[in-house]
């Protein structure tokens, strides 16, 4: 149960970082290219702050790094506005 909460903590920090990153460097390049290279080696860096190692980290690495990734994609979801039909 704990690595669970290692995994969602470590998922957090990574994609707030990553967000952080790839907003401050949006003018250069693109942001999915900053969260692809990102992604991963802030995801080990997290776990091993979070106190994992040997093979959990190789577990718990991808795994905080699809946690950010899905929260970031749910996050930052294009907001569609309908134009509807008004009735009077």
């Amino acid at each position: 149960m704990d690595l669970l909460l290692i995994v969602v903590v470590a998922g957090m920090a990574t994609g707030y970082v990553t967000e952080l990153a790839s907003s401050l460097t949006a003018s250069w390049w693109s942001t999915s290219i900053t969260k692809r290279v990102l992604t991963i080696p802030l995801g080990v860096l997290f776990s091993w702050l979070l106190g994992v190692n040997g093979l959990a980290l190789v577990v718990t690495a991808p795994a905080a790094g699809f946690l950010a990734l899905v929260v970031m994609s749910i996050i930052n979801r294009p907001v569609v506005v309908t134009g509807g039909n008004r009735r009077l």
